[in-house]
């Protein structure tokens, strides 16, 4: 049992100094209004003015409050820290590490990407036409030169373009949409040219926000989300709509999602318009052709502007996965859909496998835009005079590069897929390595630059991150950075839900640094876990103050069969197969490589089938045997079992000196959070059991001189779950037991319910929702203390709760669910089924 404890807060300091922001601070000498708050700044102007000084214009009192709203996290306050610790050493000033290594933003040559050489002749004769002259420069490359200096002022790349951009190099992105997509037709009119692909964007919201109040522009971003939508969204003062992506489903885009976005939003704003990042930043999805469909579906249903972010179409990784643009799938759904949708699609030559951040060369195809709004969006595009004529000559040769018979063409054909051949090897290696690790897990990077993996933090380092007033992952990666130097970005600068945490990293550095950085990033967070693990407060069989909110108890015991005083290293065979049990293995697996000292040698048992336990042991080379395990007697000192899933007769657990079973020599209590579901409390306790699991391992010998049998007060033992528990009694059961009832099963048994005799499946249950009686005329529903919401049933096919409505309710008249033997519950005409 854990002793209890008294844990003091600590703040996380680096050798030789602390945070700046995290500790107290004497102010310094301030001059002006600079170092005062908005309302010290206002009384102190005041103050001046009547005194007859003459104080600053511009003060953090008059400054715009739509720019103090914009947050940006990608250059945010850990890359200034990262700035910070650079300049230290450059100073002499010693740290854990050797270097920092930038991992939060997408900057692929930054990161030491080789620039492609045809790229960089093409701008450089466009820069220098004196070039012209020498042999070291192709022949293709010079043509491609002299058409982009022929439509320039002058012939010179000093000039300004027009506002659209230069004029062949539209007819060149046209040309190279259609050959993309494989004919569908380009009108080099509807394209413009931008600085990168962010200023097309923010040129296009500047067009959408409008209004005031409830009729006020809604944007729809996906969560997470490229920090510029945010950003943007606050300058412009329009609201801001989260649909989140599905992270269980690899980051899908679920249309179910949008629509309860969607609808939520319509009571405060007006949702106009739609933007999708695909492939996905920070996330790595990309999405089918399928959900694309979808997409523009409920973007026509629904009005909506659509705003298609594909600045990484050419990053695409996964052999399953294809790159589908917006603008195809929408013609190929058809005239209604291709003549109406208004969509605008965005690249740029700073991802893909050119890496160009810095010539900032971008553009947009407009589709359906309205003629009169056309001719504001050339007016707006002018007031910024042109995009940088250098980055339109970049742009052009990524989308007019070298043909098959040009001489430049095997050298580009070569470096392009050299590039992305190393991109899709480094997206392996990182989600292979996250993935070993602990408590984090990692969906596949099918494509883009990053990897967004979600990482378990422990309650104690989750409340030692709120007393410093820190996001948790703000705090895990400001150690992160001060302990290793890898500078990451914290999940909550892209949106997360509640509850998880994540961090992005990019997957750029050289095969070798990243190989570095990520088994830096392993170690730092093993450390991590065992340091707030063991900082938690525990508790006492014998402490008679027991907490108020439920509990779960974890533990590792074992029988009391041949007791022995040896130690490790282990001989260890595991029992396991799902999830749940993976998180112990890995651990094992961990610390059988390392120089622990407490596992020796590890086999596995698992069951037959794709089970994970089977795949994470085919993947690290470990021993495996199948059910039931033969020859082990005499060949292991400890069997461990985890979510093994068949009982283990006593034969086989008496032929190991110690096994998991029996008394307890290890036990935690951990707090059941509020609106947890099984899932998300099955996920903790399997990153926690699994490190006690360890300690025990560890001190062995000395838990089983005190182990203690398991008290049967207090104790309580979970029934078998049957289908016939997900049957809802709506005149017995309140809105609290149904939606417990949803935490603990929904996951695997739908809840049911009766409908004009037939068995109705309620799926994505909302809550309790709160109906006023007069809304719309709608009657009131006899229940036991209100109303619970789903957002789909299952009847003979999933449906929406409106498409539900719609093709039953509405056409039968018949609004009641019933319990299968009781009364009915009245339904409402809601675009929920309460």
């Amino acid at each position: 049992m854990y002793r209890v404890a008294t844990r003091v807060p600590r703040i996380p300091l680096r050798p030789g100094g602390s945070y700046p922001w995290m500790r107290p601070r004497r102010p310094p000498q301030r001059c002006g209004l600079g170092a005062f708050s908005t309302v010290e700044a206002a009384a102190v102007e005041q103050t001046a003015a009547r005194a007859g000084l003459r104080g600053k214009s511009l003060t953090m009192a008059t400054l715009n409050p739509q720019v103090k709203a914009v947050e940006y996290a990608v250059r945010g306050p850990i890359v200034m820290k990262a700035g910070d610790l650079e300049r230290e050493m450059q100073q002499g000033v010693k740290q854990p590490f050797a270097e920092v290594i930038r991992a939060n933003i997408g900057d692929a040559h930054a990161m030491g990407q080789q620039p492609i050489t045809f790229l960089r002749q093409v701008v450089a004769l466009c820069c220098f036409p004196e070039l012209m002259h020498s042999p070291a420069f192709p022949e293709d490359a010079k043509q491609r030169a002299r058409r982009v200096l022929q439509d320039c002022g002058g012939h010179s790349v000093g000039s300004y373009s027009a506002s659209q951009g230069v004029d062949c190099i539209r007819r060149d992105v046209a040309d190279y949409i259609t050959r993309r997509d494989r004919g569908v037709p380009s009108d080099w009119s509807d394209v413009y040219l931008t600085t990168g692909a962010s200023d097309g964007i923010m040129s296009i919201l500047k067009l959408l926000v409008s209004g005031q109040g409830p009729s006020r522009t809604g944007v729809m971003i996906p969560i997470p989300q490229y920090p510029l939508y945010s950003a943007a969204i606050s300058e412009l003062e329009a609201v801001q709509v989260n649909y989140y992506l599905d992270e269980a489903n690899c980051w899908a885009l679920d249309t179910e999602e949008l629509q309860r976005a969607h609808r939520a939003a319509k009571q405060h704003c007006q949702p106009r318009v739609l933007c999708i990042i695909n492939p996905g930043n920070p996330t790595g999805q990309v999405q089918s052709k399928k959900c694309i469909e979808e997409v523009l579906h409920f973007a026509r249903e629904e009005n909506l502007f659509v705003m298609a972010d594909e600045v990484y179409q050419d990053n695409v990784y996964s052999a399953d996965c294809r790159f589908h643009s917006f603008k195809k799938v929408l013609f190929e759904m058809g005239p209604e859909y291709f003549n109406s949708v208004e969509l605008v699609s965005f690249h740029s030559t700073s991802k893909g496998y050119t890496g160009e951040c810095g010539f900032r060369g971008g553009y947009m195809e407009v589709l359906n835009m309205d003629p009169q709004v056309k001719a504001q969006l050339v007016k707006l595009l002018s007031v910024r005079l042109c995009p940088p004529v250098s980055g339109q000559a970049a742009m052009d040769v990524i989308v007019n590069p070298p043909r098959e018979h040009e001489p430049s063409y095997a050298q580009f054909t070569k470096e392009k897929n050299t590039v992305l051949d190393s991109l899709a090897h480094k997206a392996r290696l990182t989600e292979q390595i996250l993935n070993s690790v602990p408590g984090i897990k990692c969906n596949p990077v099918q494509g883009a630059m990053y990897a967004f993996p979600q990482i378990y933090i422990p309650p104690a380092a989750v409340e030692e991150a709120e007393s410093l007033s820190l996001a948790p992952d703000m705090f895990y990666c400001l150690k992160l950075l001060e302990e290793t130097g890898i500078c990451v970005v914290p999940g909550s600068g892209f949106g997360q839900r509640q509850g998880t945490y994540h961090f992005r990293m990019t997957i750029l550095p050289s095969p070798d640094k990243l190989q570095i950085l990520l088994q830096k990033l392993k170690e730092f967070h093993l450390h991590f876990l065992e340091e707030y693990s063991q900082a938690e407060p525990q508790m006492s069989s014998s402490n008679p103050e027991q907490p108020s909110h439920n509990l779960w108890r974890t533990g590792s015991g074992r029988g009391q069969r041949r007791l022995s005083s040896f130690g490790p290293p282990w001989r260890l065979l595991f029992f396991g197969s799902d999830n749940f049990a993976v998180e112990s293995l890995k651990l094992l697996t961990s610390s059988r490589s390392s120089n622990e000292g407490i596992v020796g040698s590890l086999e596995v048992v698992t069951l037959s089938g794709d089970a994970p336990v089977k795949r994470f042991a085919q993947q690290h080379k470990l021993p495996l045997q199948t059910w039931p395990p033969q020859k082990v007697e005499g060949r292991f000192d400890v069997g461990v079992v985890v979510s093994f899933g068949c009982l283990l007769p006593e034969s086989l657990l008496n032929k190991f000196p110690q096994f998991d079973v029996g008394p307890i020599l290890s036990q935690e209590l951990h707090p059941v959070p509020q609106h947890c579901t099984a899932d998300m409390l099955g996920a903790a306790l399997a990153c926690k059991g699994a490190h006690l699991l360890m300690e025990t391992l560890g001190t062995l010998s000395d838990k089983a001189a005190h182990q203690k049998e398991q008290s049967k007060i207090g104790a309580t033992f979970a029934p078998k779950i049957r289908t016939s528990m997900s049957w809802i009694v709506w005149e017995e059961q309140t809105c609290s037991q149904i939606d417990c009832l949803y935490r603990a099963i929904g996951s695997r048994i739908p809840l049911r319910t009766t409908w004009m005799g037939r068995t109705i499946k309620l799926l994505d249950f909302t809550g309790k929702c709160h109906i006023s009686l007069s809304d719309h005329g709608r009657n009131p529903v006899p229940g036991s203390d209100g109303w619970v919401g789903f957002k789909a049933v299952l009847l003979k096919k999933r449906l929406t709760a409106a498409d539900f409505y719609n093709g039953y309710l509405h056409r039968t008249g018949q609004g009641a669910f019933v319990s299968r033997t009781s009364s009915p519950a009245r339904l409402l005409r809601d675009s929920t089924v309460s």
